[in-house]
């Protein structure tokens, strides 16, 4: 019998939980720009799937884009200006694909105000996660 190492998984689920909080958070907090919920989906079920989307999406932005043929540059702000342009661009796709996540906002403006809030959450969170391994 094969033992799952559940340690490596850690990361992916932290950061979706995160987002899928951030969401949340977001149609509390902005209700008249961030919509969740639609005909097939309720907003709890919408919330928990456009931030495993969102996730998916910002999670492999890095091979996408070595896939295509763009170096990435390295060092922490460099990495971070990435990243809040892969969260507001996820955040948007996700956005855009509202008839199936469930979740719509109201102009692309709001999703990079989510995407830098989102940076910052995910930095502190990608601090802990450095921590457990």
């Amino acid at each position: 019998m094969e033992v799952i190492k559940v340690k490596k998984y850690v990361p992916f689920l932290s950061f979706w939980g995160l987002n899928a909080i951030l969401l949340y958070l977001a149609v509390i907090v902005f209700p008249l720009n961030y919509v969740v919920g639609n005909a097939s989906l309720r907003p709890p079920a919408a919330i928990v799937f456009s931030g495993l989307v969102w996730t998916l999406l910002v999670w492999y932005s890095t091979p996408i884009c070595r896939g295509i043929g763009l170096k990435l540059l390295k060092g922490r702000s460099k990495m971070l200006v990435f990243y809040f342009l892969a969260n507001s661009a996820g955040i948007w796709l996700t956005a855009r694909g509202s008839a199936i996540t469930g979740f719509g906002i109201t102009s692309f403006v709001w999703a990079i105000y989510l995407g830098f809030v989102a940076n910052i959450a995910q930095w502190g969170l990608w601090q802990g996660v450095k921590r457990m391994k």
